[in-house]
């Protein structure tokens, strides 16, 4: 189910000043006056900041709980920068709430595209994470094993001690048990690491 907690915990895309709609003809020509030179990453370098204001409308219909604001303006971003999970992750929340708190299927395609774009999102990945745990018997088992699979990948990362604390806070029980024996499992057979390290496995 979704939760105010959610809400706060999903502060995706910077805030930026001011508003207003920017479509994609004007990214192209913004690309297109690059300076000679700068090629693809001066383009790039621009990609980021032309999204931040449907970015920032989408935070702010968030807050606020103008759930259809936020979608509208959430897919605006999406289309001047498709390939960042943070929209998708958005995206998924706001229409997992609009559905009453159960997965739809915009919402399940959603999340479904963030892990085709990163597979193991160390910025977002236990809030993702989480928000399958918390919604486990809507979500096909395809997402089940990725949000698993990425317990596994983070468990030897920095993020090792949120993961760690996974069961007690998910509000699914199957999706406790599971997540419970997945870190079980990772304790039993590997040694204690330090985070970037490769894990040793006991015989």
């Amino acid at each position: 189910m979704t939760t105010r907690r959610d809400t706060r915990v999903l502060k995706i895309g910077l805030l930026a000043a001011g508003a207003g709609l920017v479509t994609a003809a004007a990214l192209l020509m913004a690309i297109a006056v690059d300076a000679p030179g700068s090629g693809l990453a001066g383009a790039v370098a621009r990609l980021l900041p032309v999204a931040e204001a449907p970015a920032a409308e989408a935070e702010a219909a968030l807050v606020a709980r103008r759930l259809p604001d936020a979608a509208t303006a959430t897919r605006r971003e999406l289309a001047i920068t498709p390939n960042r999970t943070e929209p998708w992750l958005r995206l998924a929340f706001v229409e997992t709430a609009q559905a009453g708190g159960h997965l739809n299927v915009n919402a399940k395609a959603a999340l479904a595209r963030s892990y085709q774009i990163s597979r193991y999102d160390l910025q977002n990945g236990v809030w993702r994470i989480r928000f399958i745990a918390d919604h486990w018997s809507d979500a096909p088992v395809s997402l089940r094993i990725l949000a698993l699979d990425e317990v596994e990948a983070l468990w030897f990362m920095p993020q090792r001690d949120a993961i760690a604390t996974l069961p007690r806070t998910v509000s699914d029980t199957e999706a406790r048990y599971a997540l419970g024996l997945k870190i079980a499992t990772l304790k039993r057979h590997t040694t204690e690491v330090r985070p970037g390290e490769v894990p040793k496995v006991r015989p």
